[in-house]
């Protein structure tokens, strides 16, 4: 799939396919990007490991994932509690079961990254405060990540009164700019060895 707009349609091709078995040939790419979505694949090791797969001997993958103690994402986990359970996570059986969760802190990430195979771990923690200017901005913000998954769990009548409900509790975020949503993030950048025996 092609994108004629981009300036770099020429040499830039778009894919879609399943990231747990993709099309790719084995050491098919100097790089790997995976940002916020670790988690959302089941088994997620067997993700790390097509990501493995697919790099060249001395290849890097970079990944980013939210902290167990993300400000935010704590406190909007929390207000939503009483309307919508959180999902459990992807079953796991056998031999298989990883032992790094959510990958929401440095060692379980550099865990997950070390049984994978990859060396030369690295791993960030980040702050980013992000302002939001109206009300309806920040709402629609929570859409743009996993958290849609609950909402569209609700029927209309719900969300609506979560909406209004939200709105009203998040006032407590807000300062004279907007509203302010602390998010802190866990950045890590690995490398697959160069002389790969897997």
């Amino acid at each position: 799939m092609r994108l004629p707009e981009s300036p770099h349609a020429d040499v830039i091709r778009y894919e879609i396919s399943n990231f747990m078995h993709t099309p790719f040939p084995d050491a098919s790419f100097d790089g790997v990007l995976c940002g916020f979505a670790l988690w959302n694949f089941s088994p997620p090791h067997q993700a790390l490991q097509e990501f493995f797969r697919v790099l060249k001997p001395g290849g890097r993958v970079g990944l980013t994932t939210w902290t167990d103690d993300c400000p935010f994402v704590t406190w909007v986990r929390q207000e939503l509690r009483s309307y919508v359970p959180p999902q459990a996570p992807p079953a796991h059986s056998g031999s298989e079961a990883p032992s790094f969760g959510y990958f929401d802190t440095p060692a379980k990430l550099a865990t997950a990254l070390q049984q994978t195979g990859f060396e030369r771990i690295e791993i960030s923690i980040e702050d980013h405060d992000f302002v939001y200017a109206t009300d309806e901005e920040w709402w629609l913000s929570l859409w743009s990540h996993g958290m849609r998954s609950r909402f569209e769990r609700l029927a209309s009548p719900d969300l609506e009164q979560v909406r209004g409900d939200m709105l009203r509790k998040v006032q407590v975020l807000k300062q004279p700019d907007g509203i302010h949503t602390l998010l802190r993030v866990l950045f890590a950048l690995a490398y697959k060895p160069s002389q790969s025996s897997r």
